[in-house]
């Protein structure tokens, strides 16, 4: 066997216990499919080697072949940059998406309680997979209502409520999502605060911490937002 084709076989080698150790560090459907088809690439380009050193003949294609291969795994296999999620909270009287979220607000008292809305804005290129909203209301405070399409997590506190959605395209906002809090009107308080907590499977490691958010008391008013 020639210099040529030992240092190709090496090669074909190294790159097989890369794709290997890869499918063990990657537990992602789609990065194990796209690894798979890797490895059994790899598999026929071997395959094809043996034959091409069993003929004689030279094997220069099949290492321009072999080299096309790596360089197409290198970049299947490339990190996609994370989806970049923010909270915050909106007008509740306002249909339209909103692509910056405040994180303070001032809202009415309506008779016992108080209406919030919140919304999640992606404010990346990627889109966002299979999300997540977990809201967390005040102490003292409640639910007026439970909050439609949220649920309250097994074993969580009353405060607590989760919303999930599927996707979040690049540059868009989700639907208001309305929640009505009987807030302790008469503690002598300006306001209470909201804390929020959101991640995607592809949204990178996901926050320890809660982000607050204030919501300070308005003017009283008998009319409740649709």
């Amino acid at each position: 066997m020639s210099p040529a084709s030992i240092g190709v076989v090496l090669a074909f080698a190294a790159l097989l216990v890369k794709l290997v150790m890869d499918w063990r560090d990657h537990d992602q459907r789609k990065r194990r499919f796209s690894i798979g088809l890797g490895l059994i690439g790899l598999v026929s380009a071997v395959v094809a080697f043996v034959g091409v050193l069993k003929n004689g003949h030279d094997a220069t294609d099949l290492n321009r072949q072999m080299v096309e291969l790596r360089q197409q795994l290198e970049i299947t296999n490339k990190p996609k940059p994370p989806a970049v999620l923010q909270v915050g909270l909106i007008d509740p009287t306002l249909g339209a998406p909103v692509r910056d979220p405040a994180s303070e607000m001032v809202a009415p008292v309506e008779g016992d309680h108080i209406t919030i809305a919140l919304t999640i804005a992606n404010n990346s290129d990627v889109t966002a997979l299979n999300g997540m909203l977990a809201v967390r209301l005040c102490d003292g405070c409640a639910y007026e209502e439970e909050p439609k399409d949220f649920v309250k997590p097994f074993g969580a506190v009353d405060v607590d409520r989760q919303y999930r959605f599927q996707r979040l395209e690049p540059g868009t906002s989700l639907e208001r999502r309305i929640i009505k809090v009987a807030a302790p009107l008469n503690a002598g308080q300006a306001g209470f605060m909201i804390a929020t907590k959101v991640w995607c499977d592809n949204c990178g490691p996901p926050k320890k911490d809660f982000d607050y958010f204030r919501v300070m008391f308005g003017a009283q008013t008998a009319q409740a937002a649709k």
